[in-house]
């Protein structure tokens, strides 16, 4: 249970306010070591996706609340069978695909290690490693210098970095909103949404789903976190003409808000027939009053009823300061002593992203001796 105020940024209090007018907090979820409550013998369990019991399905494996993706290691359930964890982690995929680069860069780890990235267009790849002594950094190359991936624009303090994501199916990435979801939700609602359980299992079509539109907020770099947390908000009025529950997640700079719709009240109130709902919507949650930055998070709605397969381009972005790179001194990668060039953008083939703070070790130099002075965190993305 959280114990601290909650805060978003000024431009949004109105927003957090008409929200709350709305909506209380049922759940809330984080991803830290508590200790874990007990879990039923698998002989007792029951699968909330496809009901089953111990019995007559296995529940050997350990199946996460928010997918291990995201970096999630303790959200874990005892009511998920073998068999639905298989199914869903099809959806899983596709979530990584739409994430794209960001996985990487912002450290995120899958099974206990940061992934690497390789675009679809074989062009640009970001993977952990280390250079020159420098550990916890990321390594993003570009296959060759014909490409256009890098553009560097030193005047500006700004490099961006232009990949192709992987294939993914929006029907998919919704579905793996919708079963966080539903995994997050408290036991004593599950059976009301009989409907879109069947909807994630398969046994009924998808065109019963109605998607409501996905909120997708972009939060500046500073606000960017390693591990994943969760809300679960229920309307207040169950009159109002707003869908029962709202899912809140946050990963990394990325807040998403997901209504789950196909709730058996809201389906009997009509709120899926004729006009689309004027939906609430959570702004993004902050833990400690924002700083005094003029930065402000992005909006977007996310329309995920396609079954079409998508490739599309991200942008990330790099900020440094205006002309760091040319009022810079060249190195000699060997002794570490100054060594005469002229930076030529078109050249680079490799950025390293190093921790903040990091020193570069020369062979046969004073470890000390020199200090990386790295970029601030990529930006959010243009897309994506």
């Amino acid at each position: 249970m959280i114990q601290k105020p909650i805060y978003t940024f000024d431009i949004l209090l109105p927003v957090l306010d008409k929200f709350l007018s709305v909506y209380e907090k049922e759940t809330f979820l984080l991803n830290y070591p508590y200790p874990k409550p007990p879990r039923k013998p698998k002989a007792e369990r029951r699968c909330r996706f496809c009901g089953r019991s111990g019995l007559e399905t296995k529940f050997k494996n350990e199946a996460h609340l928010i997918p291990h993706l995201l970096g999630n290691e303790h959200l874990v359930s005892d009511f998920e069978c073998d068999a639905c964890n298989l199914k869903f982690s099809a959806f899983e995929n596709d979530l990584a695909n739409y994430l794209g680069i960001f996985r990487t860069v912002r450290g995120g780890k899958g099974k206990d290690k940061v992934p690497t990235f390789k675009s679809s267009n074989k062009q640009v790849t970001a993977r952990p490693g280390p250079f020159m002594g420098v550990t916890g950094g990321i390594l993003i190359e570009r296959t060759s210098l014909d490409n256009d991936a890098f553009d560097i624009r030193d005047e500006q303090g700004l490099t961006e970095v232009k990949v192709v994501k992987n294939p993914y199916v929006p029907i998919k990435v919704y579905k793996a909103f919708l079963k966080m979801a539903l995994s997050v939700l408290d036991a004593a609602h599950i059976s009301q949404y009989e409907r879109l359980l069947r909807v994630l299992d398969g046994t009924l079509s998808d065109e019963a789903l109605k998607p409501a539109p996905v909120v997708h907020h972009v939060l500046p770099s500073q606000y960017a976190l390693l591990h994943p947390h969760c809300f679960m908000f229920r309307k207040k009025d169950p009159q109002a003409r707003q869908l029962t529950h709202q899912f809140y997640l946050r990963y990394q700079h990325h807040v998403f808000c997901v209504p789950l719709p196909l709730h058996d009240e809201d389906i009997a109130r009509g709120l899926f027939d004729g006009e689309e709902l004027k939906q609430r919507w959570c702004p993004p949650l902050l833990f400690e009053p924002p700083g005094d930055s003029a930065d402000r998070s992005r909006m977007e709605p996310l329309y995920l009823a396609s079954h079409e397969v998508v490739r599309e381009e991200e942008i990330m972005q790099i900020q440094m300061p205006p002309d760091a790179i040319t009022s810079t001194v060249a190195l000699d990668l060997t002794t570490g002593e100054p060594a005469p060039a002229v930076f030529d953008p078109s050249e680079v083939k490799r950025i390293f992203l190093a921790p903040r703070g990091s020193r570069l070790q020369f062979p046969g130099a004073d470890p000390l001796a020199r200090t990386s002075e790295p970029p601030q965190q990529p930006s959010a993305p243009e897309n994506g």
